[in-house]
């Protein structure tokens, strides 16, 4: 009888617990969900860690060579403080050979409100700009490519990420590539951004695949949109589809390309809320436009003119939204 008491309590202390731990862990559904938001979480965390160590470069008590508080203002860069800076700058004491080191934080403020042509002008004045704090210098650097001096800019992009993998200067030492033609390099400096910044990954990947795709080096693009399938958000991403596509085509594999197209225009043809609305027209457009021509190299005129057909009424509604019957 004692045993039969033991055994049966211990059953009820068995059904309790399994009960307990059934409603804090929740479904396997919930559990599957947490798990992907505690790693998304995650992944977001390591972004922000990743390429941005530099912020960290400069103690916030520290003092400049000419006795400028410069951690401070380097703290203040950071948080867009630019009034306190000149407040700061002008309350410090003046000593000797401080005058660059004070005009080439003012330069930096000056790009930090966007009045580039005013921040180059300075920053030319500025013989050691390349050894300034690492934030000074990639505004200095903005500022060169806004100015369209994208030589400079590149300098000094490449003097930041010689000592920090800084994802600032990849971003814009990309776009200065980008706008000389060395579609290779800001290719290059892409793929480089998403690794650092996996959470961002596909978009990069895509970017980078663009530019490869007008360098011909469609193979390479191809093998990055395999990376950019495996990124978060990638696997069915149409920006990502259409690289493909482009690909497909210039290659001359045109069924393939179709079919590419294809997934792209039926995803996009889905009600996705207002949000998506101008993009998946977009998308839509591209993929009927350049479906057509695919459709023409094989000889499939009806189906080519079906596209364009459809292209055009499209053209029309979105036309009649912007501007009214």
């Amino acid at each position: 009888m004692a045993y039969k008491k033991f055994y049966l309590h211990n059953l009820l202390m068995l059904a309790l617990a399994s009960s307990s731990m059934a409603a804090f862990a929740g479904s396997p559904a919930d559990s599957l969900a947490k798990a992907k938001a505690d790693s998304s979480t995650k992944e977001k965390r390591d972004d922000d860690e990743a390429g941005e160590a530099w912020k960290h470069s400069i103690p916030h008590n520290s003092v400049s060579k000419h006795g400028l508080p410069e951690g401070q203002l380097f703290f203040l860069l950071r948080k867009n403080q630019v009034s306190q800076i000149r407040a700061l700058l002008k309350s410090a004491p003046v000593h000797s050979g401080d005058q660059e080191e004070r005009q080439m934080w003012l330069a930096a403020c000056l790009s930090q409100e966007q009045r580039y042509d005013e921040a180059v002008a300075i920053f030319d004045q500025i013989k050691t700009l390349e050894q300034a704090p690492v934030l000074v210098v990639l505004k200095a650097a903005k500022a060169y490519s806004d100015d369209q001096r994208f030589d400079k800019s590149i300098k000094l992009c490449s003097a930041v990420i010689a000592k920090w993998p800084a994802v600032e200067a990849y971003k814009i030492r990309a776009g200065s590539y980008s706008a000389l033609d060395r579609l290779s390099e800001a290719a290059d400096d892409y793929v480089k951004l998403a690794q650092l910044k996996k959470y961002s990954a596909k978009t990069y990947y895509v970017y980078a695949g663009n530019l490869l795709v007008k360098a011909g080096r469609c193979k390479e693009a191809l093998a990055l949109m395999d990376k950019a399938a495996l990124a978060r958000g990638g696997e069915r991403d149409a920006a990502m589809l259409l690289v493909r596509a482009n690909c497909y085509k210039n290659m001359g594999q045109w069924q393939k390309a179709i079919d590419t197209l294809t997934v792209v225009e039926k995803s996009v043809n889905v009600e996705r809320g207002p949000s998506h609305k101008n993009k998946d027209g977009y998308y839509r457009s591209v993929c009927l436009k350049e479906r057509a021509l695919c459709y023409e190299k094989l000889g499939k005129h009806a189906l080519a003119q079906a596209d364009l057909k459809t292209l055009n009424e499209s053209s029309r509604a979105i036309e009649n939204d912007l501007i009214g019957d």
